[in-house]
């Protein structure tokens, strides 16, 4: 099953996209919008791959601010965000995830019965993540129950694993969110391939015990100064503005901004600007079909080869097999 949304998304839509697959998303319940109103501008994709191998994408703008109730099975839950942030409870255990540039923020959630998931948005707010679900069985299935740290950490309710993709899997989870196009059967079984490769590489870390050690709380003060920024960075990708602009639009200093962010993103804001015009790049090539050339000019460099090699380094393909796709 290969379902998809694109452009305007509402709660009706979603319902219908996840409910075929079982339990998992027969409780949504969106808050505070109409049914029909659109609660997303962009991409939600949701399929199931076979029995017990769900993928869910999201690339899309908030259109409001929601509390959304899913219901959960047991099993194992990997989330990848690549882009913007995401607020998410799984009973009683609460995640925020956001990357920084070049790299996924990422977690295994252990869900050893079933649970209530709650994700909260915000209006204006932008997402690009991976969601890939598995079940017991295709665990299983997969041969797992050998794996002895897999299994204590999927028998530990609501244990949590944060990681860190490497540039491989940040490819394979674009792939996975804006895939090519191929024939049905084969689109399917490139997802499988591309969900498959990103459950074995978070289940290695899983065994190495190489987990992201917990980012330094910032104060609400400056936490919410951050959402300030990231909600700057994320509407105007292609911002020429200064640090010190920056700082002044969120009411902080350069010196102050500039550690704060690094704190909560391990990079600077300027590494994460170049980022965000490698992906308004990325768009332009498949929306606007620019050349090379063209595509790195949007993305500030002087040079298409330079820009092809940190495009081709960031999505796993050159911006001419990206073009060419679409």
């Amino acid at each position: 099953m290969t379902e998809t949304a694109d452009t305007w998304v509402s709660a009706a839509q979603i319902a219908r996209l996840v409910t075929p697959v079982g339990r998992e998303g027969q409780r949504f319940a969106p808050t505070r919008a109409p049914s029909e109103q659109p609660l997303l501008q962009g991409s939600f994709q949701f399929q199931e791959l076979r029995s017990g191998l769900v993928v869910h994408s999201t690339h899309a703008h908030e259109l409001h601010d929601q509390h959304s109730l899913w219901a959960t099975e047991q099993g194992v839950r990997l989330v990848m965000v690549l882009g913007g942030q995401v607020d998410v409870s799984f009973g009683h255990q609460r995640l925020v995830l956001a990357p920084g540039p070049g790299r996924a923020s990422a977690a295994l959630v252990s869900l050893a019965q079933a649970e209530q998931l709650e994700r909260r948005t915000r209006s204006g707010g932008y997402v690009r993540k991976l969601s890939i679900s598995l079940t017991p069985k295709w665990l299983d299935e997969a041969g797992l129950h050998s794996a002895q740290q897999v299994q204590g950490f999927m028998q530990e309710h609501l244990s949590v694993h944060h990681w860190t993709p490497s540039q491989h899997a940040l490819g394979l989870a674009e792939q996975c969110i804006q895939p090519s196009a191929y024939a049905p059967g084969l689109h399917m079984l490139h997802l499988e391939s591309r969900a498959i490769e990103l459950t074995l590489e978070a289940f290695k870390h899983l065994q190495r015990g190489t987990g992201d050690c917990p980012r330094p709380a910032l104060k609400p003060a400056d936490a919410r100064r951050m959402a300030q920024l990231m909600d700057l960075l994320e509407n105007e990708p292609l911002t020429t503005l200064s640090l010190d602009e920056m700082a002044q639009h969120v009411g902080s200093n350069a010196t102050s901004l500039q550690q704060q962010f690094r704190t909560l993103h391990g990079c600077t804001v300027f590494e994460y600007v170049r980022q965000r015009r490698l992906q308004a790049a990325k768009q332009a090539l498949q929306r606007d079909q620019l050349s090379v050339a063209q595509a790195a000019e949007v993305a500030g460099y002087g040079s298409a080869a330079n820009f092809a090699t940190a495009f081709k380094r960031r999505y796993g393909l050159s911006p001419k097999q990206v073009r060419s796709a679409h």
